[in-house]
């Protein structure tokens, strides 16, 4: 059984992530997946669904996890270190409080 995406990232599917592009379960379309990864929360993608989980990331591991996505190029790379001071990312999030 795998987990499926509504979107297709080819590096992420190439690296195992077999269920990358898999649309959502449906009666005669033969699906492997038992749940679908979407970001979309407008009626179109919801009425798609009967049932959903609702996962909630901690925000300071979200917004690492996108500083690597943008800066790294992809969601399997990390960034490299000088990003951290050299870019604009800090001046975005330095007014944020996390405590």
């Amino acid at each position: 059984v795998l987990t499926g995406s509504e979107y297709f990232d080819a590096e992420l599917f190439e690296s195992g992530f077999l269920g990358e592009g898999i649309k959502p379960p449906m009666p005669g379309n033969g699906s492997r997946v038992l749940l679908v990864k979407t970001h979309g929360s407008d009626v179109g993608t919801m009425s798609r669904y009967n049932s959903a989980i609702l996962l909630v990331r901690n925000p300071m591991d979200a917004i690492l996890s996108e500083f690597n996505r943008v800066y790294g190029g992809g969601h399997l790379n990390l960034a490299p270190k000088i990003y951290i001071k050299e870019s604009e990312w800090p001046l975005k999030y330095e007014n944020w409080n996390f405590s």
